[in-house]
């Protein structure tokens, strides 16, 4: 096996290595991101319906299949967040049949208005990790096809020109004899 080749397979053990591990940190990144991001705009929305609590309306017209309003004991103290990640059925407006399970994301929240205590609570469904996983690895995957391509053809075109003193070295080695008078030329 020749010097290069045996650089080369390190090169790409090293690398595989590296992008499974960059993998798993991208994974676990994207992941919190649409995660925080999902809660921030469920979040937004229920301020928003507080609000439009605050300025009248009543809780019947606003609440909704995804958003429930129910009035709590006032002596409690105000909820500012609260998250809750779990699995449900999701019902698709479009199709008559149940989807399979899908990642439910319920933020929870509550407001004193007036002297009314009102918890307002709102569920969105978000990408669930393996959705996410099975991106992440494709990316990679060609990221892995194309880094290897490259790789290769400049692998193979780099180590001629540089490798070509070195190769010549060596035939010189190769050739020379005691034998012979001749002298080596280096």
């Amino acid at each position: 096996m020749k010097l290069v080749d045996k650089f080369t397979i390190w090169f790409i053990v090293i690398t595989s290595i590296v992008l499974v591990a960059g993998g798993m940190i991208v994974f676990s990144r994207v992941q919190h991101e649409v995660d925080q991001e999902a809660i921030r705009r469920i979040k937004s929305h229920i301020d928003n319906i507080a609000i439009q609590l605050k300025q009248g309306r009543s809780p019947a017209e606003l609440t909704s299949e995804y958003v429930s309003i129910s009035e709590i004991d006032p002596s409690i103290p105000e909820i500012d967040i609260e998250v809750y990640d779990t699995m449900a059925v999701y019902r698709s407006m479009y199709e008559s049949r149940v989807q399979p399970l899908d990642r439910k994301l319920t933020v929870e929240s509550s407001y004193h208005i007036g002297n009314k205590h009102y918890k307002v609570s709102m569920y969105d469904f978000v990408a669930e990790p393996d959705e996410i996983a099975d991106g992440v690895k494709e990316s990679l995957g060609w990221i892995f096809l194309i880094l290897l391509a490259i790789v290769g053809v400049t692998n193979l075109l780099i180590s001629r020109r540089i490798l070509y003193p070195f190769h010549q070295t060596l035939k010189a080695i190769q050739n020379f004899s005691l034998r012979k008078e001749k002298e080596i030329n280096l």
